[in-house]
């Protein structure tokens, strides 16, 4: 009975999520690109994998940007992460207008997870009374940006290590995409 309510709490939880990136999708209108990208700065929206949640990126300048996100992981974990990225614009020489929008990027960040399920004998935490979780991630991905709308396609692979209180790898995984204005 405990794990259906579980189930159905998270259920909703999800639910919740994507009614709120809905909402602000709706309530922004998608503009045209300029002809080297979005000329936003600011882009929200969702990314799906290991952590699931709302995605935000703001563009610093053509080779530099700060991503954020607040996740909830498979683990039953909710997270906290912000990373400073490196961007290679235009490091596909290529014809193809699609490999041409393509923009690979590389950062490094920080993570905070924390859960309200201890004596659940998770994992993460070991045996730690801690609720409070930091660690480091190096985030490695591509972004798609089509010239005819402000939005960015991405995936993203980042393994990194919990720190405290106690140390532990990681490997997390999303594709999503962002909504510029």
């Amino acid at each position: 009975m405990k794990k259906k309510l579980r189930v159905e709490k998270k259920y909703s939880q999800v639910a919740l999520l994507l009614t709120i990136i809905q909402a602000a999708v709706l309530s922004t209108q998608l503009q045209p690109a300029s002809a080297a990208g979005h000329s936003e700065e600011f882009g929200l929206g969702i990314m799906l994998g290991e952590p699931t949640g709302l995605s935000g990126k703001m563009i610093l300048d053509t080779k530099s940007a700060i991503d954020f996100g607040l996740a909830f992981s498979t683990n039953g974990y909710f997270l906290f992460l912000s990373d400073y990225l490196f961007q290679f614009p235009h490091a596909f020489h290529s014809s193809s207008p699609f490999i041409s929008r393509l923009t690979p990027y590389l950062g490094m960040g920080g993570i905070l997870a924390t859960t309200s399920q201890l004596g659940q004998n998770r994992s993460f935490f070991g045996t730690s009374s801690s609720s409070i979780a930091l660690g480091v991630r190096i985030p490695l991905g591509i972004e798609w940006n089509p010239s005819s709308l402000a939005i960015g396609v991405f995936a993203e692979i980042a393994p990194g290590i919990y720190l405290l209180p106690s140390t532990q790898g990681l490997f997390q995984w999303d594709i999503g995409i962002r909504f510029y204005f």
